[in-house]
């Protein structure tokens, strides 16, 4: 076994990769934590974690030339970003992927990995373990190395594209989700960051002959100190609430309904209706006016009647900003955005627009 050498830049490393491990162990354990939802979280972190800590063991020799895992080399970063993905999906949209889709997510870890066992025990029948080349040196695992960050380019696209989504369907979205969404956007731009400086420094790796590990401690650096705040940031935050929270919690307990009620007025265009009103909405699903009214305000900081309003300004907005209804008087259209009277349309939209349904044509028309 060769000497073990550990310097400050892997001793942070090292330090990160544990730290990480205990954020994702008090997910995995925790009781307040068990949900598919927070599952997929700590497998982010796990894997993360693990991948960081098989890169120190091979630089470090604490797996020493002739170890065969350190030859072998389990792609393991190829599972990150689907986990993460998993996650958002899960916690915005309640509902697990089909089958196939998850299968996409997970295969092109499974294809790497057999390919790196096909190649290792190709290569040992005819070499010694310790002449094989390691994930830094030019050969296989170094170029499946450099596949695994345009993969991950591609996760991060699928990531963005579902909370791009979310947010376009889901016009009122409570203070925790688009805390949690702000959250997940700071992780997409951690990642593209991670993501960029891993695929630059292997490209110079491959192109300038720089097989050395030491090229590759600002990215291991960088996703220390990212997969940490991921973790501290995934316990702490909306999501992993506190059991003595009760008042967080219910909210987060009936997200699932107003998550229904607020699909169906959006898809149904129910704000449209001059007649709508919250009593036979909360019918409609089966609960009182009381319990709802409480779950719009919850989630949006709204009463229903400007939870409802808000809807009618943005299709007038649309209206007055669409050629098609530039010969519509003001007043027809706020008739057709749902509005009962020309004094509620301009109340409303001088109260969710800062101006008047005729200055917004107005500076519409000059822009």
């Amino acid at each position: 076994m060769e000497t073990l050498n550990i310097n400050i830049y892997q001793l942070l490393i090292i330090i990160g990769a544990v730290q990480a491990l205990i954020f994702s162990t008090i997910i995995f354990v925790g009781k307040r934590y068990r949900t598919t939802t927070n599952l997929f979280l700590g497998l982010t972190v796990f894997f993360t974690a693990i991948s960081l800590l098989q890169h120190m063991l091979i630089d470090t020799n604490v797996w020493s030339e002739d170890n065969a895992l350190r030859k072998l080399y389990i792609p393991i970063q190829w599972l990150i970003l689907p986990m993460l993905y998993l996650h958002i999906n899960e916690f915005l949209h309640r509902n697990s992927l089909q089958y196939k889709s998850s299968f996409f997510l997970v295969f092109p870890f499974l294809l790497v990995s057999v390919i790196h066992l096909i190649h290792f025990l190709y290569a040992t029948s005819s070499e010694k373990l310790e002449t094989l080349p390691d994930f830094n040196e030019e050969g296989l695992l170094l170029y499946t190395n450099i596949a695994s960050f345009a993969f991950n380019g591609i996760v991060i696209y699928l990531i963005f594209r579902t909370i791009g989504a979310y947010l376009k369907r889901s016009r009122s979205a409570s203070k925790l989700i688009k805390n949690k969404i702000l959250m997940y956007r700071r992780i997409i731009a951690l990642a593209v960051i991670c993501v960029s400086v891993g695929v630059v420094t292997l490209t110079i790796m491959a192109y300038f002959d720089l097989y050395s590990p030491h090229i590759l401690y600002p990215f291991y650096i960088i996703l220390s100190i990212s997969i940490y705040w991921v973790g501290y940031a995934g316990i702490t935050k909306a999501e992993l609430v506190n059991d003595s929270n009760k008042k967080e919690q219910k909210i987060i307990s009936g997200f699932d309904m107003f998550q229904r009620i607020n699909d169906y007025i959006i898809e149904e265009e129910k704000y449209l209706d001059i007649n709508v009103s919250l009593n036979n909405i909360a019918s409609r699903f089966g609960i009182t006016a009381g319990y709802m009214s409480k779950l719009i305000n919850s989630h949006t900081g709204k009463n229903f009647s400007d939870y409802i309003n808000q809807q009618r300004v943005n299709v007038a907005k649309e209206m007055i900003q669409n050629p098609q209804f530039a010969h519509y008087k003001i007043e027809s259209i706020g008739l057709e955005s749902g509005f009962k009277s020309k004094s509620n349309f301009y109340t409303a939209f001088k109260k969710f627009s800062g101006q008047t349904p005729a200055q917004f044509r107005r500076l519409k028309k000059l822009s």
